[in-house]
């Protein structure tokens, strides 16, 4: 069995999937779910993005008919063309910016996936919303998840993202670093998409509960 462990930003523009795999899942199916934008379309990340907290099993959704077409094509590329016969996926977070969550492969049987989801699914579960905990209250595993949502930020952007942090108006900000407000103004909209933020209310939100400045 194994883990990947991902954040999917919630922007309305290039909501791009980040992944963190174990060594043993099969990182072609990653890449051919990042570059035909299966997230777009999985049945799970759907759920997680509306709310559900619950464990979900990929093949007892299919089971049961609740699939749209286009739903059941991601988990059938996986099964079909990369042996990844069995799944369950555990939401870990879901927030106006962000959600996460871990799912667990499994390449044998059937009958043999039914027996260790009896057997262990609440203890899986159990141990990957502990691990989920801990990245956000550890600095350095933080970095392994928060920095990559960074990445393209030029070095004007990322003084302008410290300053947000502090809390102070915006005609202080010349006073800090070389930019002016007028544009400043022009590029918090950008920065915001970016991110998946609606507003600077929420961006200095953002930057606060994840001590995102300590990453920049």
């Amino acid at each position: 069995m194994s883990v990947p462990l991902g954040i999917v930003k919630k922007a309305e523009k290039d909501p791009l999937p980040f992944f963190q795999a174990s060594d043993t899942y099969p990182l072609s199916f990653l890449e051919h779910y990042a570059e035909e934008n299966f997230f777009e379309s999985d049945y799970t990340v759907n759920r997680i993005a509306k709310g559900d907290r619950v464990l979900i099993d990929w093949w007892e959704k299919e089971r049961e008919g609740v699939l749209t077409k286009s739903q059941r094509n991601v988990f059938e590329v996986a099964r079909e063309d990369y042996n990844i016969r069995n799944g369950l996926s555990i939401p870990t977070l879901c927030a106006p910016h962000e959600i996460s969550g871990a799912s667990v492969i499994c390449c044998d049987s059937d009958r043999v996936h039914s027996q260790l989801v009896k057997d262990n699914a609440q203890c899986v579960e159990v141990l990957i919303k502990l691990f989920h905990n801990r990245v956000h209250a550890d600095m350095d595993c933080k970095k392994v998840f928060i920095v990559p949502l960074f990445d393209g930020f030029n070095k004007k952007e990322r003084q302008l993202l410290k300053f947000i942090a502090t809390g102070l108006p915006m005609k202080a900000l010349d006073s800090y670093y070389d930019i002016s407000s007028g544009y400043a103004k022009n590029l918090l909209p950008k920065i915001c998409e970016k991110l998946g933020v609606k507003n600077v209310h929420a961006l200095r939100y953002f930057l606060g509960i994840y001590r995102a400045v300590e990453l920049l």
